[in-house]
């Protein structure tokens, strides 16, 4: 009878060893798999990301959070660390590189609406009757200080 009992406790210890060792490969290939989509990722992105819209940018964050998630269950190599801050640092980089791209647009769209506010705003200016107002309101301010 006991030999029985050791020897389901000995087939239960090798069924969790075989669950522990197949578990263990299954991280290690979702590990790899994260590290290998993340590379994907930051490929597409180097070589289409300077024709992104809006849209596209948002998938490519939305796809880049859900790798990092993906990757938060594992145990990583510090080869598989180092390859990760390696992309990551690629990524940061070609993001920081866009947005800056995209500042800069937006910026020659203020500069150049600036220059039509202030050119539309002399017009107005030159109107008749708006000199009047602002000759009459030079006037008041100059007798109000006065006053003072």
């Amino acid at each position: 009878m006991k030999n029985i009992q050791f020897m389901n406790r000995g087939l239960r210890f090798g069924g969790i060893m075989i669950l522990a060792a197949a578990m263990l490969v299954a991280c290690q290939s979702k590990e790899q798999r994260a590290v290998s989509r993340l590379e994907s990722l930051a490929e597409r992105v180097e070589q289409n990301g300077e024709k992104y819209d809006e849209g596209q940018w948002d998938e490519v964050f939305e796809q880049y959070e859900e790798i990092h998630e993906e990757m938060r269950g594992c145990d990583f190599t510090n080869e598989q660390l180092r390859e990760i801050g390696r992309i990551d640092g690629r990524q940061t980089a070609l993001l920081t590189k866009q947005y800056l791209r995209v500042c800069g647009e937006a910026m020659g769209e203020v500069v150049s609406g600036m220059g039509s506010f202030a050119e539309g705003f002399a017009e107005g200016l030159d109107e008749e009757g708006v000199m009047d107002e602002i000759e009459a309101l030079g006037e008041e301010m100059k007798s109000l200080i006065g006053e003072l």
